[in-house]
């Protein structure tokens, strides 16, 4: 005993744990929620973003499918259909992509939420995944579709948004 107390702690015991909840880690300044309106700015620049890459990318392709159908001799007006519901394939992509590659890298967050100092977390404060990030992304067309799913955000307890909760994730300021 006396060893233990002339040299300090015991080198054999285990490791200290912090096994507080989420919420006593905020309490304790570990994390700090993002609000609505960093959210929203977030959105907004990152919606600008995407919609320029989406807007480029179905341009270029459907000019490049454009010139295969007419030097094909193919009539261009029988093929617009196609080309638009290509060019909305291509803007989905764009957007699923563009969050959940940012979401799920080292930084854990897009662009608009690098500009507010926002990141995506777990709810221990853990990086999530590629997969975690898609079906967040996916959730917020349920979040839109049940009309309320954005707008609960300030009113829970983590600050969460609909598809924050379906997939176990924080937004937190950085």
């Amino acid at each position: 005993m006396a060893r233990n107390d002339q040299f300090g702690s015991n080198p054999f015991a285990a490791p200290e744990i912090d096994l507080s909840t989420p919420a006593e880690q905020r309490i304790s300044g570990r994390f700090i929620d993002a609000n609505f309106w960093q959210r929203f700015v977030a959105f907004i620049v990152d919606s600008i973003i995407c919609w320029l890459i989406a807007i480029i990318l179905a341009f270029a392709v459907g000019i490049s499918i454009g010139v295969i159908l007419t030097i094909n001799g193919d009539d261009l007006e029988r093929s617009q259909p196609m080309l638009n519901r290509l060019g909305y394939l291509i803007g989905v992509v764009v957007w699923w992509l563009y969050f959940a590659l940012q979401e799920s890298s080292q930084l854990g967050a897009t662009l608009g939420k690098r500009a507010m100092s926002l990141k995506v977390v777990g709810l221990s404060g853990e990086s999530i995944s590629f997969w975690r990030a898609t079906g967040r992304y996916f959730g917020k067309y349920v979040s839109v579709l049940v009309l309320i799913g954005y707008l609960i955000q300030p009113f829970t307890e983590n600050k969460q948004a609909l598809h924050d909760l379906m997939a176990g994730t924080l937004v937190i300021r950085d």
